[in-house]
């Protein structure tokens, strides 16, 4: 999951020497999690997919060094088999993972800016 625009503007205020000396008002966090409240459990759903998909994107790398590995190198075709299935099942999981935690940002997101009109 890329967010370049969003690092993007992060970078381009920080640039701003009159953003950088901007502190906050006190408040201003506490107020930022009382607008977060109703999103509490699309939060945690969301983060919890962050975390599976992450553990998916370094799954998959070890999984084919022990293909290439313990498979290819002695030429093992059963276990080639397995390990080539579960990748291909891994890189569903991670799409369906991607898409869950695309829907949950969305919500999220649409959620906060249509409670601030």
């Amino acid at each position: 999951m890329s967010n370049h625009a969003a690092w993007m503007t992060h970078r381009s205020m920080t640039a701003d020497p009159s953003v950088k000396a901007q502190k906050l008002k006190p408040g201003t966090v506490k107020r930022i999690f009382e607008f977060a409240r109703p999103y509490r459990t699309s939060i945690l759903i969301f983060l919890g997919t962050v975390v599976v998909d992450a553990a998916l994107v370094v799954t998959t790398p070890l999984l084919l060094l022990r293909l290439i590995d313990d498979g290819v190198i002695p030429k093992n075709g059963t276990l080639i088999t397995k390990l080539a299935i579960l990748v291909g099942l891994l890189a569903i999981a991670d799409a369906a993972m991607s898409m869950l935690g695309r829907y949950f940002s969305s919500r999220i997101g649409e959620g906060l800016i249509y409670d601030l009109r």
